[in-house]
């Protein structure tokens, strides 16, 4: 399933399409909804998206505005204009934009199925060309693939490394040109680790470490590993190594053996 965000001020089609529209037949799940712009770049940066449903006229960061920050920001990330304006010059600024559908607000339900059953088609085949891109059927380049994938990983693992409190699956994709749902695909592959999990990993390396040093507040770490709350941190902290940070400090033995994955 495909992760579709929709984005739109006007609350009574905006929670239609959430509630009533059947987007699991269509082959999307909804991944959120806000209404405006800039509430969904901030989604954006904390979650996987595969695509925008906007409309254009919105407050604050209009849809042009929007698909022309995400073609920057998050250029993995597809786009869908849903408008109730007829208006050629926007359809036209919609192709620059390189946004993949216009769509009336007038549509019928069973003409936005179809509709959406062709975008699926079209983020299927978007990923197969990644896929023959980064794994090319001539047999006399499988030395280079197997390069490429080395140098795609390192620089995963590398940018992970360096931004750790920040890092997400679409800033690695943004990072590496491609699309979210490739590189956990291509990272599962390659290490037999969620992308998650790594990522898990490196924070909770670099806790025990701040950990060790008494000068460390425990809320300065928790900040440091981009966690917005300290209770999180100590979530999954505990979780991780079965001890609580604080616990850890004190030199306390863990509650749960071997609990560190």
């Amino acid at each position: 399933m495909y992760q579709i965000l929709i984005v739109d001020d006007e609350y009574e089609i905006r929670n239609g399409l959430c509630k009533y529209f059947p987007w699991n037949a269509a082959g999307f799940t909804v991944a959120g909804q806000v209404e405006n712009g800039r509430e969904a770049l901030d989604f954006l940066h904390h979650n996987h998206v595969d695509l925008v449903l906007c409309d254009i006229m919105m407050p604050v960061i209009n849809g042009i505005e929007l698909a022309e920050l995400i073609r920057k920001e998050f250029p993995s990330v597809k786009v869908c204009f849903l408008t109730a304006h007829k208006d050629f010059e926007f359809a036209q600024k919609a192709i620059s934009l390189n946004v993949i559908q216009y769509i009336l607000k007038s549509a019928s339900s069973t003409e936005l199925l179809h509709i959406f059953h062709e975008i699926k088609n079209e983020l299927d085949k978007s990923i197969a060309q990644q896929s023959s891109l980064f794994h090319p059927a001539d047999s006399d380049s499988e030395k280079n693939l197997h390069t490429r994938d080395a140098q795609i990983l390192n620089e995963i693992r590398q940018y992970v490394y360096d931004n750790y409190a920040t890092a997400d699956l679409n800033s690695v994709a943004s990072k590496v040109y491609m699309s979210p749902n490739y590189v956990s695909r291509l990272f599962k592959e390659l290490t037999n680790q969620n992308f998650s999990d790594f990522l898990l990993d490196v924070k909770m390396q670099e806790a025990e470490k701040l950990l060790n040093d008494p000068h460390n507040r425990i809320y300065e770490i928790s900040e440091t590993l981009g966690y917005k709350y300290v209770k999180n941190f100590s979530r999954a902290f505990h979780d991780y190594f079965g001890i609580s940070p604080r616990d850890y400090r004190n030199g306390k033995a863990p509650l749960i053996v071997h609990a560190k994955k």
